[in-house]
């Protein structure tokens, strides 16, 4: 039983990095034969490009993630739910931020960066950066299935949604070209943050509703608590 169960969470462990794998070099595959090599390119930089801004958010879940184990271990989840909601919040407002940033900034560098020898089409550009609100989302509440040590079905529903991404993708890349790509690739975050969102507040033993009425509260605790300790610090 004990054989059963390790081999069980370790499978399930191991489904995290295969779907990242299907999604990123499937869906690099299907642009290749759809529509060329030029299109590898094109798609590969935009997508590289647009999930700049991912990098600076996922540093919340390493610094968060040790604080909500912990306390989730200590069976203390009203602190637990706290941490859980400050911190998806927290990218929420943080990843709009980005998107904005990106959507104003983001064609003008991605010029520089290519030095114009890329035609990037500006409607693939804003698919793509869209993508970042949802990923931050989901991105964020996968640390919850690692906590409680339950990885199962966020790897199941990581394959799933890579798979039927790759296919999409296919399919809108055909008739809409890299636009298509680029609306087909966003299905995976799509999915994921509709899935998985869901299933990490009912770890966490709350609703979706009270992630964010409670998270507003929380979040605006947080800032009061912080402007006092600044105006301490400075006095």
């Amino acid at each position: 039983n004990i054989l059963k169960e390790i081999t069980t969470k370790g499978l399930s462990y191991l489904m995290l990095p295969v779907w990242q794998i299907i999604y990123f070099q499937g869906t690099t595959f299907v642009v290749r034969i759809v529509l060329g090599p030029e299109a590898v390119a094109i798609f590969n930089t935009v997508r590289t490009l647009s999930r700049s801004f991912n990098q600076f958010l996922y540093l919340v879940e390493p610094t968060v993630f040790p604080e909500l184990q912990y306390y989730i271990g200590k069976n203390e989840w009203d602190t637990a739910r706290k941490i859980f909601r400050i911190s998806i919040l927290g990218v929420f407002i943080l990843s709009i931020i980005g998107c904005i940033l990106l959507a104003i900034f983001g064609p003008w560098f991605y010029n520089l960066w290519t030095k114009n020898e890329l035609d990037l089409p500006l409607a693939m550009w804003y698919v793509s950066i869209s993508g970042l609100i949802f990923n931050a989302l989901w991105y964020s509440t996968e640390m919850v299935f690692r906590a409680v040590n339950q990885p199962k079905k966020m790897g199941v529903f990581g394959i799933i949604s890579a798979v039927i991404s790759v296919a999409l993708t296919y399919v809108f890349a055909q008739y809409l070209g890299l636009v298509g790509a680029a609306l087909g690739a966003l299905t995976l975050d799509i999915l994921l943050a509709i899935l998985i969102l869901p299933l990490g507040c009912k770890l966490m033993h709350m609703s979706i509703g009270e992630l964010f009425k409670h998270g507003f509260t929380d979040f605006t605790s947080l800032n009061q608590q912080l402007r006092s300790k600044l105006k301490s610090f400075k006095s």
